[in-house]
Formats: C-alpha cells, structure tokens, sequence
C-alpha cells in the first residue's frame, strides 16, 4: 500500500503530458513551479467585467433612464396640475349653492388667482367662472403643463346651466375640453364624455 505526502495528494498530473504537466489540483501547493501556475489561475479567475460586458451595463441603464426619464417628467405635472384641481373643487361648491338658490349670477363668491386680482400661485395662472352658465376655466403655469381645463355643469338630462334657473336634478361636472395635454389630466378629464358628479 502506497502513501503519499500532502503534496502529493493535492497535485494531480496529466499523465499523457510531453511537457512540463499543467498543475490541476483544487488547492495551493507549497513550493515550486506549480505554486506560479496556481497563482495564475488566480489571478486569471479575480479579473473583473470585460468592456463588453461595461458596455451592455451602460446600455441597459442608458435605456431605463430613456423610459423612466419621461414618466417622471410627466408624474411631476400631473402632481402640480391637482392644485388647480383643488381650486376647481371649490369653485364647483360655489356654482352648485348659486344654481340651487335661484341667483342670476352663478360666480357669485368665487375666489382664486385672477379673480378680484388675487396672485397667480406657482402652478394655476388664474381660474374663472362664467356667471351665467356656470362654466369654470382653470388656466395652468408652464411647469403643470401650460394649458386649459374648462368645467361643464349641466343638469335636467343634461341641459346646460342656466343662471336664475334652479336646476331639478343632481348637477354634472364635465372636464374634458380645455388645451390642457391629456397626459396631464387626471383620469376623469381625459376620456370623451368622462365627468364627475358634483354639487
């Protein structure tokens, strides 16, 4: 029975070899020319990404930021464009309490920038209500969007409001017209026909 060192036992040769053997063991050896190979196959193993490799990195990150870029974008006028929302809101309160109480101007109360010289704030230039159908326009700054959204009340089956004539049915909000991008809408002012019920 034979024995062998731990040398030995590590290293194991190619016995077909014509050449000095290529050292193919699993582990360091100690001493000698297989120490360098081992050392090799080392370093040859710790080598890090190929240009090729960088290069399908920075493109797939290049094309993320080409779609995520725009959405962003778009999220953050759509984030600015609620704030005019938020005035629309209450302008829809004061035309629904003008219609129900029979006055001949349905602006009547109505407040917000561009009405009785209030300031434009950062992202609505001026609202307006028409006080004799009731129609409100909202006007945006560039940074929601630079455009229109126009507020259509009806009511009846959908005939247009009308100022000194007290409504019969629930009044009915439509935001679909204005020059305002369809991107930046909210939901219910994009499709044709979409509206919300106010009042």
């Amino acid at each position: 029975m034979f024995f062998f060192s731990a040398p030995e036992r590590i290293l194991r040769w190619h016995t077909s070899c014509s050449s000095p053997c290529r050292y193919t063991g699993d582990g360091p050896p100690e001493t000698g020319p297989e120490l360098q190979l081992w050392r090799n196959k080392m370093k040859s193993m710790q080598k890090g990404f190929t240009l090729i490799e960088l290069m399908i990195v920075v493109a797939i990150i290049g094309i993320l930021a080409a779609i995520a870029l725009p959405a962003y974008q778009d999220y953050t006028v759509r984030a600015r464009v609620s704030e005019a929302m938020g005035f629309a809101a209450a302008l829809k309160t004061v035309v629904a309490e003008n219609a129900v109480n029979g006055n001949s101007d349905l602006s009547v109360g109505a407040s917000g920038p561009g009405i009785d010289s209030e300031a434009a704030t950062d992202n609505v230039t001026s609202v307006a209500v028409n006080g004799t159908n009731g129609q409100i326009t909202l006007t945006t700054t560039a940074k929601a969007g630079g455009g229109t959204i126009i507020f259509v009340p009806t009511s009846s089956g959908g005939s247009a409001l009308a100022a000194g004539t007290i409504p019969t049915t629930a009044i009915s909000w439509a935001c679909t017209t204005g020059t305002l991008a369809t991107k930046y809408r909210p939901a219910e002012c994009r499709a044709a026909g979409g509206g919300s019920t106010g009042g």
